[in-house]
């Protein structure tokens, strides 16, 4: 009981504790539902700034939270961590991109489409549908790429758009 307890207060609060003692595991549990409002205005400097860390998992699960938070501001600082070391940090930047739907990341979610890592452009293909018809005339455009992998990613995000 006293362990349940524990484990609930520690959800609760998983943003502060996420950003002031690093502890990416909290992360997990976390919904867009379980996150107030104050709470997310409060997280996402601190989170945009936690994408810089040295640790492949801090950045990886800061991108996550980012995307459940769904907040403008992080835009940019994820577009930049579609260029991270790590492929899940990409990855997971990625979905972030998609799920906070700001046409800013339609050309590098196109780019991504090329990437090295396979996970990361068939999730640059999710993310560009949830994105939506705004997309449309940039992946047309991408038909015609040299890529070949970009071409037929690229047709099946037209597919499912």
């Amino acid at each position: 009981m006293i362990m349940k307890s524990i484990k609930e207060a520690l959800k609760k609060f998983w943003v502060f504790i996420l950003v002031g003692c690093l502890v990416p595991g909290l992360v997990l549990s976390a919904t867009r539902d379980e996150i107030k409002q104050w709470e997310k205005e409060k997280a996402v400097e601190p989170l945009i700034k936690v994408l810089g860390d040295s640790n492949d998992d801090v950045r990886r699960y800061a991108a996550e939270v980012l995307g459940k938070i769904g907040d403008a501001r992080a835009v940019l600082p994820l577009i930049k961590a579609l260029w991270d070391d790590s492929a899940y940090v990409r990855g997971y930047a990625t979905v972030a991109l998609g799920e906070i739907g700001d046409a800013r990341a339609v050309e590098p979610l196109i780019k991504a489409l090329g990437d090295s890592d396979s996970s990361v452009q068939a999730q640059a293909v999710v993310a560009l549908v949830k994105i939506g018809s705004s997309t449309v005339e940039r992946l047309i455009m991408v038909l015609g790429d040299e890529n070949s992998s970009a071409r037929k990613l690229a047709a099946v995000a037209l597919g499912e758009i």
